[in-house]
């Protein structure tokens, strides 16, 4: 793609403005050095991973990208021995090392269908020991950190020591009597590095020691008192030896930096790209653009495509459709000046550029090209004085270098071929130039007001007219592209509109010929039928959307009846949640009355037990009431039992746990069952033989469906909708840590109410909250929750060994006593 082609399509203005998109000032230099490409699958590449970055910022997980600098000069001078880079390039390379393994970082934590952007991660090498080293011994202002070395720690400690020691006796010598008359100031300052005292020079003799400096009035000289010349002296002395150290720091570094200067070359131009393809995604999502599909070569099919500088500067674009390079291979456009017919050519041009660097476009989805070798324009007035130039020469003299060029893989665009000269040769000229690029198979768009090439247009296969339609009436253009009609140039019918003399009008008509009026009237016959049939149409298409209307609104009445039982239903359903959580609180307070008292334990957990599960059999009663009334399946039978034998295990419904049968009590109906440290006494008909699959919160099998055609049992289960959250069990033990990474907030906390009830019962002191970095929402979202929660003791970040900040360990209340 030449230069002139990228200039007059105006290309640059739409890499100035992926530029501002991106997150650093290096990825903003490579966005503007984006040119288009050739390679079919690169391009698919681009554009696939740009839809990806697209989904990150849709769920707001942008990857992380400021702060990049360009690291070519550093990365150079750190490959020369000898050299010694300053504290603000290194630091500028350690951002960069950073956000490489950041970047990494959080796309592994992602949950994500990624395949490229995981592929593209892959490629970072990560320095992970000189990424620490550099953190920890410079700032962002470039100062060396105390802790870069031992050494400079020791020296500055030592420095900080002597110069709190001098402005302790300085401040002293201030308090004494004997100099307060000889002090211009109360304060302790510093002049040519020493520690000084403003004294008035008409009392210098009072204070002995160095003059170091005069105000600019004379009125006042800076002395530093002789009892603290030693320790300046020190002072220097420990600030050279730092200064040592500082160089010895830096010239480590510099070497550490240059044997690594490929792979962090390597690292970092990957870095720029992801800054270049997240301005690209963060483009897509302000300007709802859309990825093409690229398919073979030369051919493009843009549809309700809008001029991308014109919707970036906030202008409204009328959408068109164009074609072309498969039906046919070259488009001639036609129609009044200012009607869009260059804006059209433009367009054309400019979305085939954006495509092929990979960028997406301001177009409907369905898009789509093949990709072109090569582009070439002449467009708009490009006459040269410095070059003695008229306008027609300057544009035939861009279309000798076009034709010399062109091929079947190349896309031409001419800008009113045939003009600047006499008509008659213009169009002759026109029609050869027109005929040539045919024969060579380029595809050409054409824009132009020569009659002589619609009729070549209309009359030769392989080519297409279209126009770009105008307002009769308003004498206005309508900037619309209709592909298969020529169009007007309108000059007589807008000089009648403006009252132009009708014997100037008639005059015109004869100069014109009867041929020529024949075929304005032909064309203008054309569009009156065209615009009839589309009114047509758009009556059918009302037609349509309206029968569809009435179809919906009577499948939606239908829906509504249908769905009238399963609302009665979830109102019941409701209902009964509010009696299980009920009883799930009662349960909990004679849990923590039996950890509280460990030494009654045995003799009141027969008690304790009688009362949870005579209040949980009433509450499944009513559980089962609202079941009932809603059409729910009713609760399947007990098992017998002979059934129920010691160390057969079992599902306890009303408990929601799983245990071991350890006696039946037949005459009672009933069976005790032990779970965890807990033993318990339920009715028959509220336990079932365990499978051994896991279930969800309601106490159904995993995977069973919920409401009315589900199956899974009446009683508390059959009331309660599946929660979304299903323990992990282990031996009848929950798992102490749970996953939120990747999901909504909102289904999030709903899992963590169900989790931190399972966690209280089976007896968990503690347990593991992963909600990842992230935006920040989903920690601000658990540690509110957690404040509000009544089973919560306290909690706090994990440690770097549990996780960190994308950790939350809570300490449930009473847990684990």
């Amino acid at each position: 793609m030449d230069e002139h082609t990228l200039r007059v399509l105006e290309f640059d203005k739409v890499l100035d403005k992926l530029s501002r998109c991106c997150a650093s000032e290096a990825g903003a230099d490579a966005a503007r050095a984006l040119r288009p490409l050739v390679d079919p699958i690169v391009i698919r590449r681009r554009l696939a991973l740009t839809a990806e970055l697209a989904t990150l910022h849709a769920l707001d997980e942008p990857l992380t990208l400021a702060g990049l600098r360009d690291l070519s000069p550093h990365l150079r001078m750190a490959r020369v021995d000898g050299a010694t880079l300053e504290g603000k390039a290194l630091f500028d390379v350690a951002v960069s090392l950073r956000a490489a393994r950041m970047a990494r970082d959080q796309v592994k934590k992602l949950e994500l269908e990624l395949p490229l952007l995981r592929e593209l991660m892959k490629r970072f090498h990560l320095l992970p020991t000189l990424e620490r080293s550099l953190l920890t011994s410079v700032d962002a202002d470039g100062s060396v950190l105390d802790e870069a070395s031992p050494a400079l720690h020791a020296l500055r400690q030592r420095r900080r020591g002597l110069e709190w020691g001098i402005q302790d006796k300085m401040e002293r010598m201030m308090r004494s009597s004997e100099l307060s008359e000889a002090l211009q100031d109360q304060f302790v300052t510093k002049r040519e590095g020493r520690w000084v005292l403003p004294v008035r020079s008409t009392h210098r003799a009072q204070v002995s020691g160095i003059v170091h400096d005069r105000s600019d009035t004379g009125n006042t000289v800076f002395v530093e008192p002789e009892v603290v010349v030693e320790m300046g002296n020190q002072v220097r002395d420990v600030e050279t030896k730092e200064r040592v150290e500082v160089n010895r720091v830096l010239r480590e570094l510099t070497v550490a930096v240059g044997r690594a200067a490929d792979t962090i070359e390597a690292d970092h131009a990957l870095l720029l790209e992801l800054d270049v393809l997240e301005a690209q995604a963060r483009l897509s999502r302000d300007y709802s653009l859309v990825s093409p599909e690229v398919d073979g070569e030369a051919w493009l099919d843009w549809r309700e495509a809008r001029h991308p500088v014109l919707i970036f500067n906030g202008r409204a674009a009328v959408p068109l459709d164009l074609r072309v390079g498969q039906d046919y291979r070259t488009l001639v456009i036609t129609g009044p000046n200012t009607g869009g017919k260059t804006v059209t050519l433009k367009t054309a041009g400019l979305l085939v550029l954006m495509a092929q660097s990979g960028i997406p476009i301001p177009a409907a989805a369905g898009s789509r090209f093949g990709v072109f070798r090569a582009v070439h324009c002449d467009v708009g007035d490009e006459q040269s004085i410095e070059q003695s130039l008229s306008t027609f020469s300057s544009h035939l003299t861009r279309i000798v270098r076009i034709l010399a060029a062109c091929d079947r893989a190349t896309l031409v665009l001419l800008d009113e071929l045939g003009a600047g000269t006499d008509p008659a040769e213009g169009g002759a000229l026109g029609q050869a130039i027109l005929e040539t690029l045919h024969e060579r198979e380029a595809r050409s768009v054409v824009t132009t007001h020569l009659s002589d090439l619609k009729i070549l247009a209309h009359s030769r296969a392989g080519m297409a007219n279209a126009s770009v339609q105008f307002d009769a009436v308003s004498l206005r253009p309508t900037f619309q592209l209709v592909l298969g009609i020529p169009g007007n140039s309108n000059a007589l019918l807008i000089a009648e509109r403006l009252g132009v003399e009708k014997g100037i009008l008639e005059r015109a008509r004869k100069y014109l010929g009867q041929g020529r009026l024949d075929l304005e009237e032909l064309i203008r016959d054309l569009n009156a039928k065209r615009s009839e049939l589309e009114a047509e149409r758009g009556a059918v298409a009302h037609a349509r959307a309206e029968v569809s209307h009435l179809e919906k609104q009577i499948q939606e009445e239908l829906a509504r009846w249908k769905g009238r039982k399963q609302e009665i239903y979830r109102e019941a359903r409701t209902e009964a949640e509010d009696f299980l959580k009920e009883a799930r609180r009662e349960v909990h307070a004679v849990l923590e009355e039996l950890r509280s008292r460990p030494k009654e334990h045995k003799e009141r957990a027969s008690e304790v037990a009688g009362k949870v599960g005579e209040r949980l059999a009433g509450i499944g009663e009513k559980v089962d009431r609202f079941a009932a009334a809603a059409g729910a399946p009713p609760r399947p039978a007990a098992p017998k039992p002979e059934e129920l034998k010691p160390g057969a295990r079992v599902f306890v419904r009303s408990m929601n746990c799983e245990g071991e049968v350890l006696e039946t009590l037949p005459k009672k109906g009933r069976v005790r069952v032990g779970s965890g440290e807990f033993r318990i006494e339920v009715d028959l008909a509220d336990v079932e033989l365990s499978t051994g699959k896991r279930r969800d919160g309601a106490g159904r099998p995993a995977g069973a469906g919920s409401g009315s055609s589900g199956g899974g049992g009446g009683g508390a289960g059959s009331a309660r909708s599946a929660p979304k959250f299903v323990p992990s069990r282990r031996g009848g033990k929950v798992e102490s840590r749970l996953h939120l990474l990747g999901k909504r907030v909102e289904p999030a906390l709903r899992e963590l109410a169900q989790y931190l009830d399972s966690a209280a019962l089976t007896g968990l002191a503690e347990v593991q909250v992963v909600h990842g970095y992230g935006t920040g929402a989903m920690e601000r979202a658990v540690t509110e929750f957690l404040k509000k929660h009544p089973l919560v003791e306290k909690f706090r970040q994990g440690e770097p060994s549990e996780g960190g900040g994308g950790v939350t360990v809570v300490t449930l209340s009473g847990g684990g006593r």
